[in-house]
């Protein structure tokens, strides 16, 4: 995995998808990442401790953060690209640094937005864990990861391998669901019964490749339809209740 993202997944790469997206105005991937974190920015509250875990190069806090936000992950070179881009706002680290310069810190919110699909299920269990230690009480951990019971977004998958430059076949090795989570989850220092999941980013998000706002208005339309109980992402809340 490190080999991957630290000399193979090229420079920069979501955020160079997400800002050309944004520019052109279309692109289903880029409105993926956009829709995404426009839900996540909706948990940051002023003033808070935030710590964005597997931070790639920088796109959500650069770019949807307004709180006292950090971004660490292991792959150096995308770190330094976002320092690069945007170290104006915000400081980036990458694991050694930040377990050096961080390691008594507390987060209100750590966010892991695309990460665990990539991990085995031990490690999820051994990251959840060494998170739930860097948690404020009362703290919330929140992750995505692609709901891989669902057909139309392995089907979709599937054509984005096929005509990307840039593959996850071989790379998604944790093909998480709903009751995966549960059972992953369950088995760290997280208590089950302050787990929230969410579904959300359906059919619609296709539409982006005409037009980036028709894309999100008809997400939003089968999200409000379904009631966040079908979709392509899982988002999962995890609270360190004390």
């Amino acid at each position: 995995m490190t080999k991957f993202w630290d000399s193979e997944f090229p420079v920069g790469y979501y955020d160079i998808i997400v800002k050309e997206g944004l520019r052109e105005g279309r692109g289903i991937q880029a409105n993926w990442h956009n829709l995404t974190f426009k839900k996540i920015k909706l948990y940051l509250k002023d003033n808070m401790d935030h710590l964005d875990y597997a931070c790639g190069p920088g796109t959500f806090i650069g770019n949807f953060s307004h709180v006292n936000s950090i971004g660490v992950d292991i792959a150096n070179n995308q770190i330094q690209y976002a320092s690069n881009t945007y170290q104006n706002k915000f400081k980036f680290y990458n694991l050694e640094e930040f377990e050096i310069h961080h390691s008594k810190d507390k987060f209100d919110l750590i966010t892991v937005l695309g990460l665990f699909e990539f991990i085995h299920e031990n490690e999820m269990i051994s990251v959840l864990d060494k998170l739930y230690e860097k948690l404020n009480p009362n703290g919330k951990l929140i992750f995505t990861t692609p709901n891989f019971n669902n057909f139309q977004f392995r089907l979709l998958l599937l054509l984005l391998n096929f005509f990307n430059d840039t593959s996850y076949k071989k790379q998604h090795i944790n093909k998480l669901n709903l009751k995966r989570i549960k059972n992953i989850v369950q088995r760290s220092k997280f208590e089950k019964k302050f787990i929230t999941i969410n579904k959300f980013l359906n059919l619609g998000i296709s539409l982006s490749v005409f037009n980036l706002k028709l894309g999100e208005k008809a997400n939003n339309i089968l999200e409000n339809l379904f009631l966040n109980k079908y979709g392509y992402l899982i988002c999962c809340t995890l609270e360190k209740k004390l």
